[in-house]
C-alpha cells in the first residue's frame, strides 16, 4: 500500500483518510514509513475522533468526502474488510479490497476488485489478474479500473 500511496503524490494526486480507529493507532502506522509529518500527505482525514458511528456506517468516508469538495464518483477507497468496504460503497465509492489474514474469510461481492495484496516488484501478485500490465497494482492500472475501463487492453 505504501508503495501505491508514495506513486499517486507524486503523481499529485490527493489523499484521504477514512477510519474509525483512533487517531494514536493511524499515526503509530504513519509516523514511521512517511515520518513525523506524515499528515501533510493528506488532504482530508476522518477517523474516530470525528466520525460517532463505525463502519460499516458511511458517515466517516461522507466526513471526508465533504472535506475533499468531491463526489465519490471522483475517488476510489481501498479497504480490508466487510465493514469498510460497506461503508465504501454505501458513500457511493468504488473500492479495491485487499483481505487482511482476519478478514479474508468475508464477503466482497460489492467490490469491483478484490486482491491479496497490491503487489510489488519483489511480490507479485498471482498469474492471471485480468487486466494488469505489470504484476503489481499500478497508477495507471488504478486510473482504468475506476474509470471502468480496467479489463479494456491499454
Amino acid at each position: 500500500v505504501m508503495r501505491v500511496m508514495l506513486e499517486a503524490l507524486a503523481a499529485g494526486l490527493r489523499l484521504a483518510i477514512a477510519t474509525t480507529t483512533t487517531p494514536i493507532n493511524v499515526d503509530a502506522l504513519l509516523r514511521t514509513p512517511l515520518g513525523a509529518e506524515w499528515r501533510r500527505h493528506f488532504s482530508a482525514m476522518g477517523d474516530a475522533s470525528t466520525a460517532s458511528r463505525k463502519k460499516p456506517d458511511p458517515l466517516v468516508y461522507q466526513q471526508v468526502l465533504a472535506e475533499l469538495c468531491l463526489p465519490a464518483q471522483a475517488c476510489l477507497a481501498f479497504e480490508d474488510s466487510e465493514n469498510g468496504l460497506n461503508a465504501a460503497t454505501a458513500a457511493g465509492l468504488q473500492t479495491l479490497v485487499t483481505p487482511t489474514v482476519f478478514t479474508v474469510g468475508q464477503r466482497f461481492d460489492a467490490a469491483l476488485l478484490v486482491l491479496p495484496h497490491l503487489g510489488e516488484p519483489t511480490l507479485r501478485l498471482p498469474m492471471g489478474v485480468a487486466g494488469m500490465d505489470e504484476p503489481w497494482v499500478t497508477l495507471e492500472a488504478l486510473r482504468r479500473w475506476h474509470a471502468g475501463t480496467l479489463f479494456e487492453s491499454a
